[in-house]
C-alpha cells in the first residue's frame, strides 16, 4: 500500500456525471483499491473508476521501481564515493542531490499522466468511429477541436451510462446523417442488440452475439446455441473479434 497517491483535476468531467451518493462510493473504492481491496461497482461508477485506476496502477509501478532501485543501491553500500573532485571545482556543492524517497508521490510522472489521462479514450468508444465523425465535421467546415472533442466524449460517456452501446450508436447516427453533434439514441428497446454486438456479428458473418457487457473484461453474450458454433469459426475471424477489445474477453 502506498502512503499517498495522486488524483487529477481531469477526473472531474467523469465525476460530474455521478450523483453525490455515487461520488462517495467512487472515492471509497479509490481508497480501498489503494489498500489492495477491489470489488464490483455499478456500471456508471465503474466507468469513472476505470480511468482513475489506470493512473493509480501506473503510479504504483513507478513507486515500486524506485523502491526496488533504492534497495539495490543500499545493498551495494549506497552511492559510490568520489575520491577526486571534478576539474574546476574548488569545493563541495552547496546543495547535494536529494536521495530518492521511498514515500514518493510520483510527481515526476504527473505531467505525463495528466496528458495520458486527457487523451485516453474510454474503452467502449470505437476510435475509428470517432475519427470518422471528425472527418464529417471537416466536411461541414466545422473541424473538431480538442475542446470540442472533449465535450463530445463527455456526452458519449453519458449516453453509454444509460445503455451499453449507446456511445458508438450515437457516433454511427451522426456519421450517417452528417450531423455536427452527437445525440442520445432514441431506440431503447431491450431486444435491440447494441452497436458493438452488431459489429461483431458483421465480423463473424452471422447472428452470434446478442449483447456486450464492458468492464474490467468484455463479456460477449451469445444468442442461444451460437456459443459452440463460434468456436468453429476460422482462427483469423476469432482473432479479429478479440482485437476489438483491449481487455480480456469472456464468452457466455
Amino acid at each position: 500500500m502506498n502512503k499517498s497517491f495522486i488524483l487529477y483535476q481531469e477526473y472531474k468531467k467523469h465525476i460530474d456525471l455521478l450523483s453525490l451518493e455515487q461520488s462517495g462510493k467512487l472515492f471509497k473504492a479509490i481508497f480501498d483499491y489503494n489498500d489492495g481491496i477491489e470489488y464490483d461497482l455499478e456500471p456508471i461508477i465503474k466507468m469513472a473508476f476505470s480511468f482513475i485506476k489506470a493512473d493509480l496502477d501506473r503510479n504504483k509501478e513507478k513507486y515500486n521501481n524506485i523502491v526496488e532501485r533504492n534497495k539495490i543501491n543500499g545493498s551495494k553500500g549506497g552511492r559510490p564515493s568520489k575520491d577526486n573532485k571534478p576539474t574546476g571545482l574548488s569545493g563541495n556543492q552547496d546543495k547535494p542531490k536529494k536521495a530518492d524517497n521511498d514515500d514518493v508521490n510520483v510527481n515526476d510522472s504527473e505531467s505525463k499522466n495528466k496528458n495520458d489521462s486527457k487523451n485516453e479514450l474510454p474503452i467502449f468508444i470505437n476510435k475509428n468511429l470517432l475519427d470518422d465523425f471528425a472527418e464529417v465535421r471537416k466536411k461541414l467546415k466545422k473541424p473538431l477541436t480538442e475542446k470540442a472533442k472533449e465535450l463530445v466524449v463527455k456526452k458519449l460517456i453519458e449516453f453509454e451510462s444509460k445503455q451499453s452501446g449507446f456511445a458508438n450508436l450515437a457516433l454511427e447516427n451522426s456519421i450517417e446523417n452528417s450531423w455536427q453533434g452527437v445525440f442520445e439514441p432514441k431506440n431503447t428497446s431491450p431486444n435491440r442488440p447494441d452497436s458493438l454486438a452488431a459489429k461483431l456479428n458483421s465480423i463473424a458473418g452471422g447472428d452470434y452475439f446478442k449483447s456486450i457487457t464492458l468492464g474490467d473484461k468484455a463479456i460477449l453474450n451469445c444468442n442461444v446455441g451460437m456459443k459452440t458454433k463460434l468456436y468453429s469459426l476460422p482462427e483469423e475471424i476469432r482473432q479479429k473479434i478479440k482485437d476489438q477489445f483491449k481487455q480480456p474477453i469472456e464468452i457466455n
